[in-house]
């Protein structure tokens, strides 16, 4: 056996000449490529971060909202009148048995041509929103219910009450007279009240000025420059004639705004 570059008598197999030294390897001969690294069955680091950022991101979000849907910021005071409760237990029992629980609301029989009203211990800032459903259950068209803010006691207070004919007042009592803001106003004639039928009533004060809603429905908004600030409540009065009953199913008090101060 020979070299193949230089000639030179080799021993058979071997993989250098002695003589010149070079491999024993043709220059055209074809260079083989090593055998690709098999990769492990594991994920790479940028999928795992891409899987983690979403994790956070639904778990993250939807724990937020959660939070906020359950405990919804600026919210003072929510109830909804499904069984007596500390801030108006007391209330309740000094009507006796004109107030009562039943079917998930708060019941009251207020007498004729005279009025209940049941406050919060709860004191709302000055900027701040009441709102309640109600639904008038018997009694004549004079029959009224309604919403308090602003209270100071139960002789100082604000109140949205509305009646079967249609109409609305936005009142103060002070100091145990009736102090006239709007008089009788009439709703608008879409807005038809009936009996058996649940109404949102609302009290939007805002420095000085106050606006009263039905259903979301602006009724009027004034210039009340007075602090606004105190409880809120809810208000049943009597009919003319027979026997009136109002049922109260939710009662809201909260600020306008999650970032205002008291």
């Amino acid at each position: 056996m020979n070299c193949i570059h230089c000639g030179q008598p080799i021993t058979p197999g071997a993989r250098f000449c002695v003589a010149c030294g070079r491999e024993q390897v043709a220059a055209d001969a074809p260079i083989q490529s090593a055998a690709p690294v098999q990769k492990g069955g594991g994920c790479s680091p940028k999928l795992i971060l891409i899987a983690a950022v979403a994790l956070f991101l639904i778990f993250g979000i939807g724990g937020a909202i959660a939070f906020f849907y359950f405990f919804p910021p600026g919210v003072l005071l929510s109830d909804n009148f499904k069984k007596p409760h500390a801030q108006l237990e007391s209330k309740i029992q000094r009507l006796g048995s004109a107030a009562r629980f039943s079917n998930e609301a708060l019941e009251i029989d207020p007498p004729n041509k005279k009025f209940y009203t049941l406050i919060y211990d709860t004191v709302a800032p000055d900027k701040a929103t009441v709102e309640g459903s109600i639904e008038w259950k018997e009694g004549d068209k004079d029959t009224y219910y309604g919403i308090i803010c602003c209270a100071i006691d139960s002789d100082n207070f604000y109140v949205l009450m509305i009646n079967g004919r249609g109409e609305y007042l936005l009142q103060s009592y002070e100091q145990g007279e009736w102090v006239d803001i709007t008089g009788y106003l009439n709703l608008p004639k879409m807005k038809v009240i009936k009996k058996n039928t649940q109404y949102k009533l609302k009290i939007v004060t805002e420095g000085d000025y106050i606006s009263a809603f039905l259903d979301d429905l602006l009724l009027v908004k004034i210039m009340d420059p007075v602090n606004h600030k105190g409880k809120p409540g809810i208000y049943a009065q009597g009919g003319s004639t027979g026997k009136s009953s109002i049922a109260f199913h939710e009662l809201r008090a909260k600020k306008n705004s999650m970032f205002q101060s008291d």
